[in-house]
């Protein structure tokens, strides 16, 4: 079982909106490499017309919720991955770090 400082330290709302204005253009494939339909980063679009960070925020809230009973370990790991296919090595070690604290 995780520790409790682990579990603060795990993904979050607040983490996700930071690491929402850090995308640019590979949001998109980042939806694809978190098994987020394209109907759905459509519909994130479309529910924030002319506010790209908010959409991509919706996006992995969506993630975010759909993986929950994953546990926290489980979710970061899946991000950091899908953020290093995109070639944001960077913010994949940013998710690893929060997570190792």
């Amino acid at each position: 079982m995780e520790s409790d400082n682990q579990l603060k330290q795990a993904v979050d709302d607040a983490f996700l909106m930071r690491l929402a204005d850090q995308l640019e253009n590979e949001w998109r494939r980042l939806g694809t490499h978190l098994a987020i339909k394209k109907a759905e980063v459509d519909r994130c679009l479309a529910d924030h017309p002319g506010k790209e960070a908010e959409a991509v925020y919706a996006m992995l809230v969506l993630w975010f919720t759909r993986t929950r009973d994953k546990g926290p370990g489980v979710q970061t790991r899946i991000l950091a991955e899908a953020l290093k296919k995109c070639g944001r090595k960077d913010l994949a070690a940013t998710v690893e770090e929060r997570h190792s604290e």
